[in-house]
C-alpha cells in the first residue's frame, strides 16, 4: 500500500478514544491520548506493568476483573481520563468512540475490531495490521500504518483477513443520522449544522400547516424556515417513506446535485408518527387501526435502511419525561421510544442534544 496519506491532527480534547488491547503498544497509546486530553477507555484482559503502571497515576483504586466499566481514573500528570475494563472485547465497547487503536497483537482480533469500527464509521488504527485501519499514524522517522481512504474497508490481500475485515463499503454509500433531544434542545438546529455544507438539501417537514387560529404553531414554524439556506428545498408532507427512496409522486427521481441524489433532512419523527397514527384511525379506534400502523412503521424503517440517499432525521427524546396522564399520550411515547430506537439501531451517527448541547451516542 501507497504511503501518500493525507497529514492530519486530531484534537482529541474531550473526546473517547478506545484503546483494545493491554499491552506495552497499548500503553504508549495511552500515555499520549492522556496527554492530548481524550477520554481513554481501555478494554483488555490482561494489562502490561507499563499500562498498570499509567493506571496508578490516578487516585481511583486499580481496575479489577469483571464485565463492569471500572473505575474512572485522571491522570495528574496528564489532560484526559483513563478507564479500563479488565475483560474481552465486545463491539459495544465502541459505543460513543471517536477513535479507536486496535493493537491485541491477535490480527484476527484486530481485524474484527477495524470492521466494527468502519461500520460505525470511527476513525480506527491497527498497529501493523492494514485490515483494521482508517487512518496513518504518523510519527517521525517511521513510515506510516497501513490505510484506506475514510469509509471504506481496507484489504490486506490474504482472504482471512478480508474476511475478518467485512464487506468493503462504497464511498458514495449513504449516511444515515439521528438526532435526539427533549423540546427546545437544540436538535433542529444540530441536524441543519451537519447538512451546512450542503447548497442542496430536501428538507422534509413532516408537521401540520400552520392553521391561522393556532398563532405560537404557525411562529414555530416560521422560525424553522427563516434558519433554511435559500437553497434548500422544503417538502411538507408525511410520505417520507417515498422521500428515503429519492422518488417524486410521478415517479421521477427527487432533486439532484450535480447527478447525486440531494440529502435529506427530516423535521421531524414525532409529528410524522402523530399525523400517521391520526391517518391510521389510532385516535378513533378504528377497525384494524392498529394493522395499518404497524405496516406504516415497518415500511419507514425499510425506507430508513434501504435508502441510496445521505440522511439526517430529528425525533424527540420523550422516555426520560413524566409519564402521560391518558391513556393516548402513553401510547404515542411508546410508539416513538420504539421507533427510535428501530431508526437508531439502522443509524451510522446517533445525537443526542440537552440544553443545546450536542453529544454524539454513536
Amino acid at each position: 500500500m501507497g504511503t501518500d496519506a493525507y497529514p492530519l491532527g486530531l484534537l482529541m480534547q474531550g473526546r473517547l478514544a478506545v484503546v483494545v488491547g493491554g499491552g506495552s503498544v497499548a500503553a504508549r497509546r495511552v500515555a499520549s491520548l492522556l496527554a492530548a486530553g481524550a477520554d481513554v477507555l481501555v478494554i483488555a484482559p490482561a494489562l502490561s506493568p507499563a499500562l498498570r503502571l499509567e493506571s496508578k497515576l490516578g487516585s481511583g483504586p486499580r481496575p479489577g476483573p469483571g464485565p463492569g466499566p471500572g473505575p474512572r481514573l485522571e491522570g495528574p500528570a496528564s489532560g484526559g481520563h483513563l478507564t479500563v475494563r479488565q475483560r474481552a472485547y465486545v463491539a459495544s465497547d465502541l459505543d460513543g468512540a471517536w477513535l479507536v487503536f486496535a493493537c491485541t497483537g491477535q490480527p484476527g482480533l484486530d481485524a474484527a475490531v477495524g470492521a466494527e469500527a468502519e461500520r460505525r464509521r470511527i476513525w480506527c488504527c491497527g498497529d501493523n495490521d492494514a485490515a483494521a485501519s482508517s487512518f496513518a499514524r504518523g510519527t517521525a522517522g517511521a513510515a506510516p500504518a497501513h490505510v484506506t481512504a475514510a469509509g471504506t474497508s481496507a484489504r490486506t490481500g490474504t482472504p482471512e483477513a478480508d474476511k475478518a475485515a467485512g464487506p468493503a463499503r462504497p464511498a458514495s454509500s449513504p449516511h444515515r443520522v439521528l438526532v435526539l433531544g427533549g423540546a427546545r434542545s437544540g436538535k433542529s438546529v444540530t441536524a441543519e449544522r451537519l447538512l451546512a455544507d450542503h447548497a442542496r438539501v430536501d428538507y422534509v417537514a413532516t408537521g401540520p400547516v400552520p392553521d391561522p387560529g393556532d398563532a405560537e404553531w404557525g411562529a414555530r414554524v416560521l422560525l424553522h424556515q427563516k434558519r433554511r439556506p435559500s437553497g434548500w428545498r422544503t417538502i411538507e408532507t408525511l410520505e417520507l417513506e417515498r422521500e428515503l427512496a429519492g422518488a417524486s409522486p410521478d415517479g421521477a427521481a427527487r432533486g439532484t446535485l450535480h447527478g447525486a441524489a440531494a440529502p435529506v433532512l427530516v423535521d421531524c419523527l414525532s409529528t410524522w408518527l402523530a399525523g400517521v397514527m391520526d391517518d391510521c384511525g389510532i385516535w378513533a379506534e378504528l377497525p384494524e387501526a392498529d394493522h395499518a400502523l404497524a405496516r406504516r412503521m415497518e415500511a419507514l424503517v425499510e425506507a430508513w435502511r434501504t435508502t441510496p440517499r445521505h440522511v439526517v432525521a430529528v425525533s424527540n427524546e420523550v422516555g426520560s419525561g413524566v409519564v402521560p396522564g391518558t391513556a393516548s399520550g402513553r401510547r404515542f411515547r411508546d410508539e416513538l421510544g420504539s421507533l427510535n430506537a428501530r431508526i437508531a439501531a439502522e443509524c451510522d451517527e446517533v445525537w443526542l442534544c440537552v440544553a443545546g448541547i450536542a453529544r454524539r451516542l454513536r
